[in-house]
């Protein structure tokens, strides 16, 4: 009985996916460890999108391409020579892809869901299909634990434009992590860190956490930022 209930009972993403997207087409969709994953076609422009746990986390139009790129590109640009760099959180890979791109330089991108490392993989027209070339290494760990137990020292650590109001996302704000990072960073090494449009007592709030950890920054105000 049990197998033959398993058999016609309908599936619930099936019938729960047109209600969360009604006129869009799912492309995949998968129940991560960590999150539960979904790409969606818009039939009206043709983008793509990356939802995890049902927010929008990355899409394949232009300007926003572009936005990741820059949070690749703009730290790759400051060092004078990265050999080693670390993106934490991969998304739809455009800033991943925009590290990796650059000559000489080995990227560790780590991601802690194992569904979006699969997504990223429909991202490959616009992230340079970074998770097959031969300077990249895709892991998948919580960025706090690669820290501590890789032992890897890096020019350049960056993170993707991750809200810290995502679920468990608020500890890559903390001082603690900050740390971690200055630690595993060479002498001449740098991190930058993208700041979320929330409010000005939080914006404030995460500026003196960061500057606890890395006293010597630069404030970059960017319209695509």
């Amino acid at each position: 009985a049990l197998l033959w209930a398993t058999r016609v009972t309908p599936d619930m993403y099936e019938r729960l996916q047109p209600a969360r997207f009604p006129g869009k087409e799912v492309v995949w969709y998968r129940e991560g460890l960590e999150s539960t994953v979904t790409v969606v076609r818009d039939p009206a422009d043709g983008f793509i999108t990356l939802y995890t746990n049902a927010r929008g986390q990355a899409r394949d139009e232009g300007p926003l391409v572009a936005f990741h790129r820059l949070l690749g590109h703009w730290p790759m640009l400051l060092h004078p020579r990265p050999e080693r760099a670390l993106i934490v959180g991969i998304g739809g890979g455009a800033t991943s892809g925009a590290v990796a791109v650059h000559s000489g330089v080995h990227l560790d991108a780590v991601e802690l869901s194992d569904a979006v490392i699969d997504a990223a993989r429909l991202f490959g027209h616009v992230n340079h299909e970074f998770y097959s070339l031969p300077n990249v290494d895709l892991v998948q760990n919580d960025a706090r634990n690669h820290l501590l137990l890789s032992g890897r020292r890096y020019s350049v650590i960056s993170g993707d434009a991750i809200r810290p109001n995502d679920a468990g996302a608020a500890t890559l704000y903390s001082l603690e992590y900050y740390q971690l990072c200055a630690a595993a960073l060479e002498e001449d090494g740098l991190m930058t860190q993208w700041l979320p449009p929330f409010s000005d007592y939080q914006y404030k709030l995460i500026l003196r956490t960061f500057l606890e950890a890395f006293p010597q920054a630069i404030l970059n105000v960017h319209p695509s930022l």
